[in-house]
């Protein structure tokens, strides 16, 4: 997971997991939610409403990101 920022993309975390099922990408990113700085979204919480995700076609991932992520794109 990365973000950007104005020298280009940072990374946030990498996952590696057993499996691709929706509830361990899920676990996943509310872990890495929980270790981030309270503020790492260009000064904005953790916890912003409105996030865009790039991701690959992946559904599950649409899934869990929207589960964590409620009103992200």
């Amino acid at each position: 997971m990365y973000t950007s920022c104005v020298i280009g993309m940072l990374p946030l975390g990498l996952f590696i997991t057993s499996d691709e099922l929706k509830i361990t990408i899920e676990k996943a990113i509310n872990f890495l939610k929980e270790i981030l700085s309270e503020y790492v979204f260009f000064g904005h919480s953790r916890d912003i409403k409105s996030q865009t995700f790039l991701t690959n076609d992946s559904a599950v991932k649409k899934n869990a990101l929207e589960l964590c992520w409620l009103e992200s794109k």
